[in-house]
């Protein structure tokens, strides 16, 4: 066999492989402000969880961590990213640019925080998604605020 063709087989199979280790119950283990979620990647790095995460097919949307602006691979240091999101909230045909910010941060060797923040009128939202190694497992804490 070619090296290449396995080499591509093997690049298509990584996100859904590392989906395999992953566990998360749909259900919020608190409810209110904030929600709580929690999901378990079992046998694996930190980097493994975060990757799981982004190629997590979930129907419920809180148990994935698909914003276009995320980095694919868990950057090594702090990570921000500041942009807009752009709609007509006030119904005057005209769309208005609201601040949007992400922030990946380390707060110690094993934890990894991913902050999502965006502020509209109508309902600010902040989604904070804590990667905890605990043992041979990453525990996944996933906090939604919206007002």
């Amino acid at each position: 066999m070619r090296t290449q063709p396995l080499l591509l087989a093997l690049l298509i199979a990584t996100p859904f492989a590392a989906a395999g280790n992953l566990e998360c119950n749909p259900q919020p283990v608190q409810q209110g402000v904030p929600t709580v979620y929690r999901c378990t990647y079992h046998n694996g790095t930190l980097a493994q969880a975060y990757a799981a995460m982004r190629a997590n097919q979930n129907e419920n949307h809180i148990l994935q961590l698909d914003h276009p602006h995320l980095p694919r691979t868990l950057p090594t240091r702090t990570f921000t990213r500041n942009s807009q999101a752009h709609f007509d909230y006030d119904g005057d045909g005209q769309n208005e640019a609201y601040p949007i910010k992400l922030v990946i941060n380390r707060p110690g060797p094993n934890r990894v925080l991913v902050r999502f923040f965006q502020d509209s009128p109508a309902t600010p939202y902040t989604r904070a998604t804590l990667f905890e190694r605990k043992g041979r497992n990453v525990e996944i804490t996933i906090s939604e605020f919206a007002s």
